[in-house]
């Protein structure tokens, strides 16, 4: 129920799972994501729960690439990029969402 509720409210839920289990998402409740990310190696068990009724590319995915549905388009194939230099991302999502390292914003001028 709090999926529903909070879509309505213009909230998101972010789930994370290792493995997808229809005993994890009953009563309807993976119809209320917007999104569904799923990476590496699926079992077609996995495939059809979380992408019921969609044309999925028929391969083999590697650690870090898998597939991804956005809410009103089209399964796409994705690949996500190792991070080698964490402090340097860190920095730059920071400084990205104007702050600074210690989490305060800044202020410019």
């Amino acid at each position: 129920e709090i999926l529903m509720l909070g879509r309505g409210l213009h909230y998101g839920i972010w789930i994370v799972t290792q493995r997808a289990d229809a005993s994890l998402f009953a009563n309807g409740s993976r119809d209320n994501f917007m999104c569904i990310l799923a990476l590496g190696r699926l079992s077609k068990e996995q495939k059809n729960m979380l992408f019921s009724g969609e044309e999925l590319p028929e391969r083999s995915y590697q650690q870090g690439e898998g597939v991804i549905l956005l809410d009103g388009r089209e399964v796409e194939e994705v690949k996500i990029p190792w991070v080698t230099d964490v402090p340097g991302w860190r920095k730059h999502m920071l400084d990205t969402l104007g702050q600074s390292a210690d989490g305060n914003v800044r202020r410019e001028g």
